[in-house]
This record gives structure tokens, sequence and C-alpha cells, in this order.
């Protein structure tokens, strides 16, 4: 199965994690195949992915939470597992993930055609004051959707199409996930370039609150 490891500063496996320093991604029914990893303010992992079900079609994507000891917290989700039907059955996994600090949890996953900003509470519930049940519909832009935290409210960025030359960066309020129109025009902000640009790889939130935004050129 796959699996979570934890090393000591020293570069050690950290014995006190899980089985000396191993977790399995592997439960009685299912396994995780991993996408993206955030932590709170606890030390608690929470793992974002895709789950299959045995040897059946059922695949959706999932958030799975673990103590800083390595074991599943039953209090999140469904015994430590909470599952993203709700936004995508079929092999979709969770784009990108960000751990607010009060615990609830960000993320982008999709559809196919269409892409969902989501939140989560921090015992896994959708939250019901963030967007529509917790989703926000956010088709505008394609593949490579990453997502940052900025005390004014979460960041968003992708390239605006598949193989384009535009960057989109939006942000959006922590209290309802409406655009806030502080922000660029009217929400969001776009980057033109002169190059055909890749999907973003990341985007990140410097010490003085500036938006880096990370994204390969094509050859």
């Amino acid at each position: 199965p796959n699996r979570l490891t934890r090393l000591m500063a020293d570069g050690t496996l950290d014995i006190t994690f899980g089985d000396e320093g191993i977790v399995p991604l592997a439960f009685d029914a299912y396994e995780i195949t991993p996408s993206v990893l955030t932590s709170n303010q606890d030390e608690d992992l929470i793992v974002g992915g895709i789950y299959y079900a045995g040897e059946s079609t059922d695949i959706a994507p999932v958030l799975a939470k673990y103590t800083n000891a390595g074991v599943l917290d039953t209090t999140f989700g469904d015994q430590g597992i909470a599952f993203l039907d709700e936004i995508s059955y079929g092999n979709k996994t969770v784009e990108t993930l960000a751990t607010q600090s009060d615990g609830k949890l960000v993320g982008v996953s999709s559809t196919g055609s269409e892409i969902f900003l989501f939140r989560l509470l921090p015992n896994g519930d959708w939250d019901p004051h963030f967007g529509t049940n917790g989703k926000i519909s956010i088709t505008t832009g394609s593949r490579g959707f990453k997502v940052a935290l900025q005390p004014q409210g979460i960041i968003v960025a992708t390239a605006a199409s598949e193989f384009g030359s535009t960057i989109l960066v939006r942000r959006y309020t922590y209290t309802n996930g409406d655009l806030d129109t502080s922000f660029g025009i009217n929400g969001e902000s776009i980057i033109q370039f002169n190059e055909i640009m890749l999907p973003v790889q990341k985007v990140a939130v410097t010490l003085t609150n500036n938006i880096l935004v990370v994204t390969p050129f094509a050859v």
C-alpha cells in the first residue's frame, strides 16, 4: 500500500509515528493514493487523494486525518476519513489543500468539466457557511489549480487554459467564499505572458504578504 513516513530533524525515521515511522494508507475496504498533504497547529496530518474500493470501480476524492502519533483521528469525518463524493465520483483527486488557522480545510477538486473550491470544518463536515454547502464552482481556468492563504482571504491560482499564455489569480473571502472585490478587478487578477505556459505548479504567500505563482513554460 501507499505509505506516509515521518522523519526526525536529523533525517532518521521518527519511531513514535505510526509503526516505526511509517503509516500505511490502506484500510479494510480501500486504499488511498495520496496527492496532497497539509498539517494543522496541533501537527495533525491531513492527506488528500483518491480512494479505490478494492477491485470495484468505486473511485472518489478523499481526505484522511492522522494525529501527531500517526493514528487515524476518529473524530474526523467517518472514523478519520472524509469522502468527497458530493464533488466528484470518478477518477478525480484533490489537486491542492491548505489548513486555515482555525483548522478548516480548503482545497480544490474537479468533476472533469467543473472545478470546485471546497472547505471542510475541522471535524471533516462540509462548511455550510462557505459557498453552497461548502463548495464553490470555479469553472474558469484549466488544470493546475493551487491554493494559498493570506490574512485577507483564500488565494486560488490557475492557468486560464490548458496551453495558454494567461495566469488567473483570484481571492475569496473567509466568511462565505465570495470573491473579494478589493483584490485585483472584482476579485481577480489576470497576468498575460507572450509564451505558452503549462499548468500552475505552486502558489505561495511571502512573509510580506506578496503572492508568488510558479508555472513552467512549454518548450
